[in-house]
């Protein structure tokens, strides 16, 4: 049986993928994190997985706990009681097997994202997830990212896992793509270009980018075409994605994009371009709202 379910498409504009829950809003990785990404609309929660020294995964992303718990010490040299008796209700660190429980609630539970850099670690969360009864009766929706060698193991053992490719940058590697058998192409958003997103939606994959906590940067990343954005801030990507997006978004736009947004001619908004652009390039003349000021 494969650690998958099908999962419902998406009413967004994008997939809004929760950066371990909604980090905005509460600890990483922890139940109240990923309940706080549910209520304000995530698509899909992503989080991190590591085990424990007696092989319990956990939702951690740090290879230790002094970070957010103030405490020394390698997540794998610690039992997974003594892990989950960190911090206080609302900041401990649950096991895999809470968050399959907690999404398995629900009527229409977010696709769950599981990071993983190590592949022992990625196969142990795949043998939790493969026997969840979630999965088993196909409630819960599941893909995996993470480190090449930890999603290849995944690969390795469920043809129909849906996997992540990270891309490292520079020209797509179709190859290792395809190898693979990647669904989606993980893209840092300093990477995006309209040419790198229609080679990989023309291999029939979809393209996620990371990590976006702005309005601006969230709108422009929608303008390109990506599939998914994931982001600690899930509930006003929502809005953005549901309701419109934010007029920032604009300053990084050519004119083709502008005309079309705006309803403008081509003409016009090449105008618009030069006008914004001479403006920003003297601090003086604009005001904090971004319009021009015509000193006499």
């Amino acid at each position: 049986m494969s650690a998958n379910a099908s999962d419902p498409e998406p009413t967004t504009a994008v997939r809004v993928v929760a950066h371990r829950g909604d980090a905005w809003a509460a600890r990483e990785n922890t139940l109240a994190a990923i309940r706080s990404a549910i209520q304000v609309g995530a698509t899909d929660v992503e989080i991190d997985v590591r085990c424990s020294c007696d092989g319990i995964p956990m939702v951690i992303h740090d290879p230790t706990t002094t970070r957010l718990w103030g405490r020394a010490g390698a997540v794998s040299s610690q039992r997974a009681e003594e892990l989950a008796e960190l911090g206080r209700e609302g900041t401990r660190i649950p096991r895999l097997v809470e968050v399959l429980d907690l999404l398995a609630e629900l009527d229409t539970p977010p696709r769950l994202v599981i990071d993983s850099k190590d592949p022992e670690d990625a196969v142990a969360a795949w043998r939790v997830v493969r026997t969840h009864p979630g999965t088993r009766a196909g409630v819960l929706g599941v893909s995996w990212c993470g480190s090449i060698d930890a999603v290849s193991a995944i690969a390795e053992l469920d043809d129909e896992a849906v996997l992540h490719y990270h891309h490292p940058g520079g020209a797509l590697d179709e190859v290792a793509v395809t190898a693979m058998r990647a669904r989606v192409v993980d893209v840092e958003w300093t990477d995006l270009t309209h040419e790198l997103i229609d080679q990989i939606h023309h291999l029939g994959l979809d393209v996620l980018t990371w990590t976006l906590d702005d309005a601006w940067r969230m709108s422009w990343a929608i303008d390109l075409g990506v599939d998914a954005i994931t982001t600690n801030r899930p509930g006003l990507l929502h809005e953005l994605a549901t309701r419109g997006y934010s007029p920032l978004a604009l300053a990084w736009t050519d004119a083709d994009q502008l005309a079309a947004r705006l309803g403008l001619g081509l003409d016009l908004a090449r105008c618009c371009l030069l006008y914004t652009s001479d403006a920003a390039g003297d601090p003086l003349r604009v005001d904090p709202g971004g319009r021009r000021i015509i000193k006499k």
